[in-house]
């Protein structure tokens, strides 16, 4: 397991230099998994699972890792959907007063076994499973919804 950057150092690079992240687009049975944040950026705002990659790992690995860590779901990659910056005013480090920008990388995944229950970390507060693109999502991650073309399926 690789070593997490300690919060003081994490804090200087936010207010530095942009992030390499990686989100995850999680459907099953037509629909898509989406969370309310508990945390900034986007604090009470519906997303879609991810965080930061590793140094050493693979866009697919960090996203496996990441979705596993946020909602306890062992996933498949399905395909590369886009990259898109995602830049905010806030962010979860109180000392940061640049806010932070993502350089975030978005993939299709599926649950390797749909009998899975999800579990979420301690950055979410809630689930649902949506069906349609929703007007209360983040601009963001409707547009990654609207490229994957996941809801267009049907």
């Amino acid at each position: 397991m690789k070593q997490r950057i300690p919060d003081s150092i994490y804090g200087q690079i936010l207010e530095n230099t942009v992030v390499s992240a990686v989100d995850a687009i999680i459907h099953q049975d037509e629909k898509v998994l989406v969370a309310l944040r508990k945390q900034e950026p986007c604090k009470g705002q519906w997303w879609i699972p991810g965080g930061r990659q590793e140094k050493g790992e693979t866009g697919e690995e960090a996203i496996v890792r990441e979705v596993r860590e946020e909602t306890g779901l062992d996933v498949k990659v399905e395909r590369f959907v886009g990259v898109y910056d995602a830049i905010f005013d806030k962010t979860a480090f109180p000392n940061v007063k640049t806010g932070v920008h993502y350089v975030a990388r978005v993939y299709l995944v599926t649950p390797q076994d749909g009998a899975q229950n999800v579990r979420l970390d301690s950055t979410q507060r809630n689930f649902r499973w949506i069906d349609k693109i929703e007007d209360d999502l983040n601009d963001y991650v409707r547009v990654a919804l609207k490229q994957s073309g996941v809801f267009e399926r049907r």
